[in-house]
């Protein structure tokens, strides 16, 4: 009997976790995703970036990976550029060019860090409204986000989509005050995986143009 009633038993609990957060306001759900995102060590992904121009409706589409920790280091890397943080320095190298630019963490610039950025989304802007729409197959919520300063984050809109199980983001659209819009499509997401530290170090490689702005 008991084997049973176990199947039924979790999916009544699920059936009870989806409703209960469809229940609660925009505003919640997006509290409740930045605690998630507060508990999160370590995420990796990776990406597929869409620019569209508002004026010409052209766009471009580049594809990369991204690490990031909890204490602010990460690497982004895409065929163009590889962004990384050690903690003290961000360095950018541009593999066009052969150009490393260092430049430091400042007041300022530290808001524009990855991880930053996920949870300023609950600070910064305020959720207007949720929808019940697929994530990947999956149960999940759109959430459609206006900033409470447009000037100071310099976006008009953003929206991003969450799959209900784990409350991460796979999908996320900003659209900046000139109407031009940036989708990002999130994949192969892995939290807290184990990654050797060595991998938000940077190693100049030989035979680049350095610029060392620290």
């Amino acid at each position: 009997m008991i084997r049973r009633l176990t199947p039924i038993l979790l999916i009544s609990f699920s059936l009870f976790i989806v409703n209960s957060l469809y229940a609660k306001s925009p505003k919640s759900v997006l509290k409740d995703i930045k605690k998630n995102y507060n508990k999160i060590q370590t995420l990796d992904a990776d990406f597929t970036e869409i620019f569209e121009w508002a004026m010409t409706g052209e766009k471009t589409q580049r594809d990369g990976s991204l690490y990031v920790t909890v204490d602010d280091r990460f690497r982004i890397e895409t065929p163009e550029q590889h962004l990384v943080c050690d903690g003290d320095a961000i360095y950018r190298y541009n593999l066009k060019k052969a150009q490393v630019i260092i430049e430091p963490i400042t007041e300022g610039s530290d808001k524009m860090l990855p991880r930053r950025l996920m949870l300023r989304f609950a600070d910064d802007f305020n959720a207007q409204e949720m929808t019940k729409q697929a994530v990947n197959g999956e149960e999940g919520l759109r959430l459609d986000l206006l900033p409470k300063s447009r000037e100071e984050v310099l976006l008009s809109e953003v929206t991003i989509w969450v799959t209900v199980k784990d409350m991460i983001v796979h999908r996320l659209k900003v659209i900046d005050l000139n109407g031009n819009s940036t989708i990002y499509i999130f994949s192969n997401i892995r939290v807290n995986s184990t990654q050797d530290t060595d991998h938000t170090k940077f190693i100049c490689p030989d035979g680049v143009e350095l610029f060392d702005l620290r």
